[in-house]
């Protein structure tokens, strides 16, 4: 959504200002666009892959102790 947005705004300020603010704004979408590709996932960590979790999950309930 942010990717489509800033284009779009790129193509308005190419309009209003000029060449050069296109250029920049592509630039900067780039890096925004480089930066989500690059940047690792946390769902595909080693500790979720292990089953730990996050630390906020109850533990499971226990069966009561037979009489």
């Amino acid at each position: 959504m942010c990717a489509v947005l800033h284009g779009l705004l790129g193509a308005l300020v190419v309009g209003l200002v000029g060449w050069p603010a296109f250029i920049f704004m592509m630039l900067v979408l780039a890096l925004v666009v480089g930066t989500l590709v690059v940047f690792p996932d946390t769902e595909d960590s080693d500790s979720a892959a292990a089953g730990k979790g996050n630390g906020n999950e109850l533990p499971p309930p226990t069966a009561p102790a037979a009489a």
